[in-house]
């Protein structure tokens, strides 16, 4: 998965497929927590996106005892046979989330790299806090119901 936005470094498209080929994963996720953003913006904002974004991910870390560090980030590879195990529903923001928590309640194996988020190309975030809050309540129910 790669977004249309320019912000995902695609130097570390080879990497993914690297890991995927050699069968060390199901699923490889890119994180800007490990490699760094160029887009976040340093006002209410990103901080706001940034607090709600570790929320979620410390709520996953929780109940499935792992340890990933960015479970919003789209730039993501994986085997096609098992990303169709898990039946994706989602077709808006959440598909990141759903993706990890049904690969994680499918015992798929995820690996997760570091990536560097360079500044948006083109294009305007479309994520609004009220879009955070529906990611989290959405978060929840696929987590505990």
């Amino acid at each position: 998965m790669f977004d249309a936005d320019g912000s995902h470094d695609a130097r570390d498209i080879p990497q993914l497929i690297e890991l995927l080929l050699k069968n060390e994963t199901d699923m490889v996720i890119c994180s800007r927590r490990r490699g760094g953003s160029s887009d976040m913006q340093m006002n209410l904002d990103g901080l706001i996106r940034s607090v709600g974004s570790d929320i979620l991910v410390m709520l996953v870390n929780h109940k499935f005892k792992t340890h990933l560090t960015d479970i919003l980030y789209s730039f993501r590879g994986f085997k096609k046979k098992e990303i169709k195990k898990i039946h994706l529903e989602s077709n808006d923001f959440c598909i990141e989330q759903e993706m990890i928590v049904k690969a994680l309640k499918n015992n798929l194996r995820i690996l997760e790299i570091p990536s560097n988020e360079k500044a948006r190309a083109w294009g305007k975030s479309k994520l609004k806090t009220s879009t955070g809050i529906e990611m989290a309540l959405k978060l929840i129910r696929q987590i505990y119901f």
